[in-house]
């Protein structure tokens, strides 16, 4: 034990107050001549022996009084040496490896810089085990020992593969083999995950454990340690913001991995069609500069039905602006499978929009975008009624739509019920029947091939339908449902 003030201390000595005062009111006795000195003595022996005993309680609780408050006034620590406990150092490498740790400059790319620095931290990290040790007697124990309380954790914040509890040699192989991923670095997560890891169960080859499992098998006296290293982008930093708890961490190293000289990138980050006119497609082209240099590059599209490049426009950015380019691109179709494919409204187009070469990070020059055709072909639609008259106004709405359509609109074509055959079905997209009459149920069975087929049935009922009919049609399931009565209303 110690003090803090222990000058204090010396406020002990006023105990011989309560010391002094004490002697000095002792009582003092006088003889009286009495007859009666047999009970009279018996009687003042016992009175002394309980007034002594009670004035030492008294000089004892006050001579406490005042050591205790000396004491207080001077502060004492009480030092405990602790129990000496297994202790481990546990490391974390969160490793950027976006696409934005491509980035180029005269040193190099950030992402050999950051491999070359977590190489050196991991080098310099734990205790120096020295392999030329004996490995014998204590010399072997001395190794496992140091072996063991240092454990790496490689988290590539790009991948979701972290690989957790390595040694020192397996954590220099991991960063080695460190790649650029497209992904978005998770800072995030990488921090929440600090406080929660257990890389020792790792160490025995278990599982991959639960959040209660990692929280149980931690180490209260690991001693954890995380470096970070990443280029910090806007987006990155963003994520800093939603970590809800602090990393559990006795030391956190950020190292940002940044260029001595001026960013040089443009990117594009989006694209999309605008609209189509015949073989041409607009596109809108979005370019942004990264940078603290002007951008001067040229924008081209590249469509995979054609060998040549058309310039979209000539892009200029000042430092950190950002513009919308607009142009058009011939998407002619040439091949032949391609053409099928349009016909059938199924066609897709790549197109592979690009900027020219110029700056340090090739990765986000080049966008793709795919175009999906629209359907060319024109829907064959029959008609099929009691009477023309009945299908006129059908087929005056069809006509007007077609002329509205740029791409050929609808194919009508048109009958009478009666008249309708399984082979007028073969040349059809949609039939539309204006009453359910018997014809129409001696076909269920070819209308049913026809729907499976891909083609469509619409009726609309102007008359009584044939109760039997309807029960071919909606056993061969043409109809959806079977009508328990007709309903005739005005």
């Amino acid at each position: 034990m110690s003090f803090v003030e222990w000058i204090f201390l010396l406020g002990g000595l006023a105990v011989a107050g309560p010391v002094i005062a004490h002697l000095l009111a002792k009582p003092r006795f006088r003889r009286v001549p009495f007859t009666m000195l047999r009970f009279l003595r018996s009687g003042q022996i016992e009175s002394q022996s309980r007034r002594k005993l009670r004035d030492l309680l008294i000089l004892l609780l006050r001579c406490a009084i005042i050591v205790l408050i000396a004491m207080l006034f001077a502060q004492p620590i009480l030092h405990i040496r602790p129990k000496p406990q297994r202790t481990r150092d546990v490391y974390f490498l969160g490793l950027d490896n976006s696409m934005s740790m491509a980035y180029r400059d005269g040193s190099g790319s950030y992402l050999d810089r950051m491999t070359a620095s977590a190489i050196d931290y991991i080098q310099a990290a734990g205790p120096p085990v020295n392999p030329a040790i004996t490995m014998a007697g204590s010399g072997a124990k001395w190794y496992a020992e140091a072996a063991y309380a240092t454990v790496f954790n490689v988290c590539p914040l790009a991948a979701p593969e972290w690989q957790h509890g390595l040694s020192k040699d397996q954590a220099l192989a991991a960063v080695k083999g460190l790649k650029v991923s497209p992904a978005s670095a998770k800072m995030g997560e990488f921090l929440s995950a600090v406080g929660l890891s257990s890389p020792h169960h790792y160490l025995r080859g278990g599982p991959k454990p639960t959040l209660p499992e990692i929280s149980r098998n931690a180490l209260s006296g690991d001693v954890i340690h995380v470096l970070l290293l990443s280029d910090f982008t806007p987006n990155t930093l963003k994520q800093l913001l939603d970590v809800q708890e602090p990393a559990k961490a006795h030391n956190v190293d950020c190292r940002p991995i940044v260029s001595p000289e001026p960013i040089n990138n443009a990117a594009i980050i989006e694209a999309h069609a605008s609209e189509a006119v015949g073989d041409r497609i607009g596109i809108n082209v979005t370019v942004a500069n990264y940078g603290q240099t002007e951008q001067n590059r040229r924008l081209t599209a590249k469509v995979k039905t054609s060998a040549s490049e058309s310039v979209l426009a000539e892009v200029s950015l000042s430092p950190n602006q950002q513009k919308v380019y607009q142009g058009q691109i011939d998407i002619g179709i040439s091949d032949p499978f391609d053409k099928l494919r349009a016909g059938r409204g199924q066609a897709s187009v790549p197109i592979e929009l690009s900027l020219s070469p110029g700056d340090g990070l090739r990765e986000d020059d080049t966008f793709y975008l795919a175009i999906s055709m629209p359907q060319r072909k024109s829907p064959a639609v029959l008609l099929a009624g009691n009477t023309v008259s009945q299908m006129f106004l059908v087929a005056t709405a069809l006509d007007t739509l077609s002329r509205m359509d740029s791409h050929g609109g609808f194919k009508i074509r048109q009958l009478l019920l009666n008249d309708l055959a399984s082979a007028d079905l073969g040349s059809a997209d949609i039939l539309i029947c204006s009453a359910i009459t018997e014809p129409l149920g001696r076909m269920a069975s070819a209308l049913r091939s026809f729907m499976l087929a891909g083609g469509r049935i619409i009726f609309f009922i102007t008359g009584e339908p044939a109760l039997s009919a309807m029960q071919q049609l909606w056993q061969q399931d043409v109809l959806p449902a079977l009508p328990r009565k007709y309903v005739t209303e005005r």
